[in-house]
């Protein structure tokens, strides 16, 4: 038996996803976006760590839209937009650890 909860629309998620054309595709984003940010982990050098940053949240960012996460969206623009950035500063500017 489905309760309804105030405010939230009814909605029956598992007949949703069998009525997609492409049901796994969604799922496959997300599980592919996860070995991205994994594999980042993995990066020794700065920019290859930045590139799949970006992609990473590329991939998160295309799966919040299509799953209708706004938390996801924003917060891999977020990552996206902070990567980006510090690509773009100069080595001179980071902190010498000194």
């Amino acid at each position: 038996m489905q309760q309804n909860i105030p405010g939230i629309p009814d909605r029956d998620i598992q007949s949703e996803r069998l009525s997609s054309p492409y049901p796994d595709m969604t799922e496959y984003l997300g599980w592919s976006a996860t070995f991205v940010f994994v594999g980042s982990y993995f990066c020794a050098r700065a920019a290859a760590l930045r590139r799949a940053q970006r992609a990473g949240a590329v991939m998160w960012i295309v799966y919040g839209f299509l799953i209708e996460a706004y938390p996801v969206i924003v917060a891999n623009l977020l990552v996206f937009g902070a990567a980006g950035w510090t690509m773009t500063r100069s080595p001179s500017a980071a902190p010498s650890g000194h």
